[in-house]
Protein backbone atom coordinates (compact mmCIF):
# COMPACT_ATOMS: atom_id res chain seq x y z
CA UNK A 1 0.00 0.00 0.00
CA UNK A 2 1.31 3.27 -0.83
CA UNK A 3 2.46 5.26 2.50
CA UNK A 4 -0.27 8.44 1.64
CA UNK A 5 -3.05 5.98 1.23
CA UNK A 6 -1.53 4.21 4.84
CA UNK A 7 -1.88 8.09 6.27
CA UNK A 8 -5.08 8.34 5.20
CA UNK A 9 -6.88 5.09 6.40
CA UNK A 10 -4.76 5.80 9.70
CA UNK A 11 -6.70 8.90 10.05
CA UNK A 12 -9.93 7.79 8.85
CA UNK A 13 -10.20 5.02 12.11
CA UNK A 14 -8.94 7.70 14.03
CA UNK A 15 -12.25 9.95 13.12
CA UNK A 16 -14.57 7.36 13.06
CA UNK A 17 -12.70 5.93 16.78
CA UNK A 18 -13.92 9.86 17.79
CA UNK A 19 -17.41 9.59 16.23
CA UNK A 20 -17.50 12.45 13.75
CA UNK A 21 -20.52 12.63 11.46
CA UNK A 22 -20.17 11.30 8.06
CA UNK A 23 -20.07 14.70 6.91
CA UNK A 24 -16.95 15.78 8.80
CA UNK A 25 -15.63 12.71 8.04
CA UNK A 26 -15.87 13.20 4.45
CA UNK A 27 -14.55 16.77 4.64
CA UNK A 28 -11.46 15.90 6.80
CA UNK A 29 -10.10 13.16 4.19
CA UNK A 30 -11.18 15.42 1.39
CA UNK A 31 -8.87 18.29 2.80
CA UNK A 32 -5.95 15.70 3.29
CA UNK A 33 -5.71 14.84 -0.05
CA UNK A 34 -5.37 18.37 -1.07
CA UNK A 35 -2.65 18.61 0.91
CA UNK A 36 -0.64 15.97 0.42
CA UNK A 37 -1.19 16.62 -3.22
CA UNK A 38 0.29 20.01 -2.72
CA UNK A 39 3.34 18.77 -0.58
CA UNK A 40 3.93 16.17 -3.16
CA UNK A 41 3.68 18.50 -6.63
CA UNK A 42 5.74 21.32 -4.80
CA UNK A 43 7.83 19.53 -2.22
CA UNK A 44 8.36 15.64 -2.40
CA UNK A 45 6.37 12.94 -1.82
CA UNK A 46 5.95 11.72 1.62
CA UNK A 47 7.19 8.94 3.36
CA UNK A 48 7.95 7.87 7.16
CA UNK A 49 11.12 9.85 6.92
CA UNK A 50 9.97 13.61 5.76
CA UNK A 51 6.51 13.27 7.23
CA UNK A 52 7.85 15.58 9.80
CA UNK A 53 7.82 18.21 6.82
CA UNK A 54 4.71 18.59 7.06
CA UNK A 55 5.35 21.20 10.26
CA UNK A 56 7.47 22.93 8.82
CA UNK A 57 6.69 26.85 8.54
CA UNK A 58 7.82 27.24 4.96
CA UNK A 59 5.48 24.31 4.18
CA UNK A 60 2.27 25.93 5.91
CA UNK A 61 2.74 29.08 4.69
CA UNK A 62 2.94 28.04 1.10
CA UNK A 63 0.26 25.70 1.74
CA UNK A 64 -2.01 28.96 2.92
CA UNK A 65 -0.77 31.15 0.04
CA UNK A 66 -1.88 28.34 -2.31
CA UNK A 67 -5.80 27.81 -0.75
CA UNK A 68 -6.40 31.84 -0.62
CA UNK A 69 -5.21 31.98 -4.27
CA UNK A 70 -7.77 28.98 -5.32
CA UNK A 71 -10.24 29.12 -2.63
CA UNK A 72 -13.15 31.27 -0.82
CA UNK A 73 -12.26 32.26 3.18
CA UNK A 74 -14.47 30.02 4.80
CA UNK A 75 -12.63 26.92 2.24
CA UNK A 76 -9.31 28.23 3.36
CA UNK A 77 -10.12 28.17 7.37
CA UNK A 78 -11.67 24.92 7.25
CA UNK A 79 -8.82 22.69 5.47
CA UNK A 80 -5.91 24.90 7.72
CA UNK A 81 -8.03 23.19 10.22
CA UNK A 82 -7.95 19.56 9.03
CA UNK A 83 -4.44 20.11 8.70
CA UNK A 84 -3.80 21.14 12.35
CA UNK A 85 -5.96 18.14 13.15
CA UNK A 86 -4.17 15.64 11.25
CA UNK A 87 -0.69 17.05 12.66
CA UNK A 88 -1.91 16.74 16.16
CA UNK A 89 -2.91 13.02 15.47
CA UNK A 90 0.89 12.15 13.89
CA UNK A 91 2.37 13.46 17.25
CA UNK A 92 -0.06 11.58 19.15
CA UNK A 93 0.62 8.36 17.43
CA UNK A 94 4.29 8.81 17.14
CA UNK A 95 4.38 9.52 13.51
CA UNK A 96 6.01 12.40 13.48
CA UNK A 97 8.33 14.14 16.87
CA UNK A 98 5.37 16.53 18.59
CA UNK A 99 6.41 20.48 18.41
CA UNK A 100 8.89 22.11 20.76
CA UNK A 101 7.65 24.89 23.11
CA UNK A 102 8.81 28.01 22.27
CA UNK A 103 10.29 28.71 25.67
CA UNK A 104 12.61 25.32 24.52
CA UNK A 105 14.03 27.41 21.37
CA UNK A 106 16.81 29.95 22.21
CA UNK A 107 16.69 33.11 20.37
CA UNK A 108 19.46 33.27 17.91
CA UNK A 109 22.18 35.26 19.16
CA UNK A 110 22.50 38.89 18.10
CA UNK A 111 25.08 40.19 15.40
CA UNK A 112 26.72 42.43 17.74
CA UNK A 113 25.30 44.57 20.59
CA UNK A 114 25.94 47.99 20.35
CA UNK A 115 27.54 49.26 23.37
CA UNK A 116 25.16 52.59 23.59
CA UNK A 117 26.64 54.68 26.78
CA UNK A 118 24.17 56.51 28.85
CA UNK A 119 24.46 60.18 28.24
CA UNK A 120 25.74 62.17 31.47
CA UNK A 121 23.91 63.85 33.62
CA UNK A 122 23.07 67.32 33.09
CA UNK A 123 23.27 68.67 37.02
CA UNK A 124 21.88 72.30 37.12
CA UNK A 125 23.79 74.55 37.84
CA UNK A 126 23.35 76.62 41.65
CA UNK A 127 21.41 79.86 41.38
CA UNK A 128 23.94 82.72 41.96
CA UNK A 129 24.32 84.26 45.82
CA UNK A 130 21.35 87.13 46.28
CA UNK A 131 23.57 90.69 46.25
CA UNK A 132 24.42 92.04 49.31
CA UNK A 133 22.53 94.85 50.60
CA UNK A 134 23.45 98.52 49.86
CA UNK A 135 23.69 100.33 53.32
CA UNK A 136 21.64 103.56 52.90
CA UNK A 137 23.37 106.78 52.09
CA UNK A 138 23.91 108.78 55.24
CA UNK A 139 22.23 111.71 55.44
CA UNK A 140 24.18 114.57 56.88
CA UNK A 141 22.34 117.27 58.27
CA UNK A 142 22.05 120.55 56.77
CA UNK A 143 23.62 123.99 57.84
CA UNK A 144 21.55 125.81 59.38
CA UNK A 145 19.96 128.80 57.70
CA UNK A 146 20.54 132.62 59.63
CA UNK A 147 16.66 132.28 59.52
CA UNK A 148 16.03 129.59 61.91
CA UNK A 149 15.86 130.27 65.49
CA UNK A 150 18.66 128.46 66.94
CA UNK A 151 20.79 130.40 64.47
CA UNK A 152 19.14 133.74 65.54
CA UNK A 153 19.96 132.53 68.92
CA UNK A 154 23.81 131.96 68.13
CA UNK A 155 23.87 135.62 66.52
CA UNK A 156 22.13 136.94 69.75
CA UNK A 157 25.01 135.51 71.67
CA UNK A 158 27.27 136.62 69.50
CA UNK A 159 26.39 140.18 69.45
CA UNK A 160 28.07 140.80 73.08
CA UNK A 161 31.24 139.59 71.84
CA UNK A 162 31.12 141.95 68.47
CA UNK A 163 29.74 145.15 70.09
CA UNK A 164 30.78 145.15 73.54
CA UNK A 165 28.74 147.70 76.02
CA UNK A 166 25.61 148.57 75.83
CA UNK A 167 23.58 148.30 73.07
CA UNK A 168 23.26 151.71 70.86
CA UNK A 169 19.60 153.18 70.70
CA UNK A 170 18.43 153.81 66.97
CA UNK A 171 16.49 156.94 67.05
CA UNK A 172 13.59 157.51 64.37
CA UNK A 173 14.57 160.19 62.11
CA UNK A 174 10.57 161.57 62.11
CA UNK A 175 9.32 162.77 65.85
CA UNK A 176 5.95 161.19 66.42
CA UNK A 177 3.86 164.13 66.34
CA UNK A 178 4.56 164.42 62.53
CA UNK A 179 3.62 160.26 62.41
CA UNK A 180 0.15 161.04 63.89
CA UNK A 181 -0.58 164.19 61.65
CA UNK A 182 0.07 162.34 58.84
CA UNK A 183 -2.28 159.33 59.71
CA UNK A 184 -5.17 161.77 60.89
CA UNK A 185 -4.81 163.45 57.36
CA UNK A 186 -4.84 159.85 55.61
CA UNK A 187 -8.23 159.34 57.83
CA UNK A 188 -9.58 162.38 56.68
CA UNK A 189 -8.77 162.37 53.18
CA UNK A 190 -10.17 158.55 52.75
CA UNK A 191 -13.48 159.91 54.55
CA UNK A 192 -13.92 162.80 52.24
CA UNK A 193 -13.15 160.93 49.19
CA UNK A 194 -15.69 157.61 50.37
CA UNK A 195 -18.37 160.69 50.65
CA UNK A 196 -18.11 162.17 47.21
CA UNK A 197 -18.04 158.62 45.32
CA UNK A 198 -21.04 157.85 47.67
CA UNK A 199 -23.34 161.15 46.54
Amino acid sequence: MDYTQELLALFRQHLLDQSVSPNTLKNYLSDLRVFINFVTSQFHPLSRENLSTITLPDVTAKYQQYLSAVNPSATVKRRLSSLRHFTEFCAQTGLISPPAPASAVSPAPSPFTPNITPPPSIQPEPPPPPPAPVPPPEVQPLPESPSSPSANFNLIKLLPEVFPGPAPKISSPIPPVFVYVILMLIFILSFFATYFLLQ
